[in-house]
């Protein structure tokens, strides 16, 4: 199962407190100007909130998403950079949440944006 269905729990399902990314990367567009986010969760009893944000090496935020009670347990999002700086290193986190408990998880990476492949 993809994703979070409250008639059909996943058996493998666990409560909020033990929710957690199985995995979170990165992947830069050819453009330059956009990267997609590719996140894995282990299935949830309860849907988690994601923040996911972006900064350059300077630590400004550059971008930011967030998704409310996400229901699917694989998930793409696309972040639009609004002032992309080719071959620049940039910092990625993202975060699952549930109002209740506050941050559950985390996972953070670091990436250098490659020159557009676009002419």
């Amino acid at each position: 199962m993809l994703r979070y269905h409250p008639l059909q729990p996943d058996p493998n399902a666990q409560p909020p407190a033990q929710v957690r990314f199985k995995s979170v990367r990165v992947e830069p567009w050819p453009d330059g100007r956009k990267v997609r986010v590719l996140m894995e969760i282990i299935p949830f009893q309860q849907p988690p909130n994601i923040e996911v944000s972006l900064s350059d090496s300077e630590g400004h935020e550059i971008t930011s998403a967030h998704i409310i009670e996400n229901v699917d347990y694989r998930l793409v999002i696309t972040l639009h950079l609004r002032s992309a700086i080719p071959i620049s290193e940039y910092h990625l986190t993202a975060r699952l949440t549930y109002p209740d408990l506050g941050t559950i998880d985390e996972q953070s990476l670091t990436f250098v944006l490659p020159p557009s492949q676009e002419t």
